[in-house]
């Protein structure tokens, strides 16, 4: 599999850039401490199963890959490392990763992509993106908590605005990406769907 069809797959979930997109005001930040952070992104840790929808830009057709993923702490414990393998038919895998870091102080949900090395170490290798986060107090709160990210991003060098949706459940979650033109309605540009993948504890 070529760097430029792995570069488009993480394309699918990472725009160059990302800041908040104009909203109502935002809730009340919780307070900042390690265990919090911890506990927002235990949630997400472990060795989920499923696939990975995305549209198609050339043919605007959707096409659908197999896909696992594998949530660590990072060695810092201040983000989570998120460790993507696709499966685009036989003999062709991709794999990419990404540094995410929830800032409870900020409401914000930030991503760079990254390169795994040796000793579970790593490189930044593309761009950042921040987007603005509501409704985070349900990771703490809710068996099935729902949470909006808002940021702005690029697509075809025309400025968009970018909508994730996360619904995060014990044994499930599903992260859908949506984006659209100024003043357009939302369009699906794809979307992760996730269970625990319980043959890999």
């Amino acid at each position: 599999m070529n760097s430029l069809f792995a570069s488009y797959l993480l394309t699918a979930f990472v725009l160059t850039l990302g800041l908040p997109a104009a909203q109502a005001a935002p809730e009340p930040a919780i307070p900042v401490s390690t265990a919090t952070g911890e506990a927002l992104y235990s949630r997400f840790l472990g060795r989920w199963k499923g696939s990975l929808e995305y549209r198609d830009y050339s043919t605007n057709k959707r096409v659908t890959l197999p896909t696992l993923l594998d949530v660590s702490l990072s060695p810092d414990r201040k983000a989570m490392i998120w460790q993507f393998t696709y499966d685009d038919g036989p003999g062709k895998i991709v794999k990419g990763a990404e540094r995410i870091t929830i800032q409870p102080n900020a409401n914000t949900w930030t991503e760079v992509e990254v390169e795994i090395k040796q000793g579970n170490t790593f490189s930044e290798v593309g761009g950042t993106q921040v987007y603005q986060l509501s409704n985070l107090n349900s990771l703490l709160q809710s068996a099935r908590a729902v949470l909006l990210a808002t940021g702005v991003g690029e697509e075809s060098s025309k400025p968009v605005d970018v909508r994730k949706t996360l619904t995060v459940e014990s044994d499930r979650f599903v992260l859908l990406k949506e984006t659209r033109l100024q003043g357009m309605p939302f369009q699906f540009r794809n979307q992760y769907t996730f269970a625990r993948n319980s043959a890999n504890p």
